[in-house]
């Protein structure tokens, strides 16, 4: 008697569960080439590297995600988005701590850069990687400045907003009449206007 072949059965399982491993990415990461943040905190020095997230469906309200960046030595680091509801609308900031990028990362190297999310109530195991994996080369080609590029998610400025530490303030418009020029020799001397007489009551 012949016994059938376990080989249709096993391909079967495989296509059932094929397009759960071809699905998207929730969410999509891409570079926009903006310069590197630099910060400060408690005296260590840290780069903030500001990507762009596609959301392909709304982040979960109760889930906690958290942005990865795998060194090539296979050192993973974890960061918190900076602010919430930016990173919610797609602005996703790699933090990149400088005693943590000298000891994992070399000139040359590729940082790996995805995130990951936890449901409420789940162990430090359970996560799970909702976006691409992004790959950026180190060290950055790009500027450095000290506050945080704008990006299509930030919110604009307000126009009685202070000016913030280490912008230069904007010069209040000249309200003095510009002095009247000095004659070159030989030049005769510039005449003020007569004054206007006043009106006969």
């Amino acid at each position: 008697m012949r016994k059938p072949s376990a080989v249709p059965l096993t391909l079967a399982v495989f296509l059932a569960a094929a397009p759960a491993c071809l699905a998207a990415p929730q969410v999509f990461l891409s570079d926009p080439a903006l310069p590197l943040w630099e910060m400060r905190p408690m005296d260590r020095h840290v780069y903030v590297l500001s990507l762009e997230g596609d959301w392909r469906t709304p982040p979960a309200w109760d889930a906690e995600y958290h942005i990865n960046v795998e060194y090539p030595d296979g050192a993973v680091v974890e960061n918190r988005p900076t602010v919430e509801r930016f990173f919610r609308k797609g602005e996703v900031q790699v933090l990149l701590m400088q005693y943590q990028y000298q000891k994992h990362v070399r000139k040359g190297d590729v940082l790996t850069v995805f995130v990951t999310k936890r449901l409420p109530g789940g162990g430090p195991d359970d996560w799970e990687v909702v976006s691409n994996r992004l790959a950026v080369a180190w060290p950055f080609d790009r500027d450095v400045v000290r506050l945080p590029p704008k990006t299509r998610y930030s919110e604009m400025s307000p126009i009685d907003a202070f000016t913030s530490p280490g912008q230069e303030p904007v010069p209040p418009p000249q309200t003095n009449p510009p002095p009247v020029p000095l004659p070159s020799p030989g030049e005769e001397p510039v005449k003020k206007p007569a004054p206007v007489p006043p009106r006969d009551k």
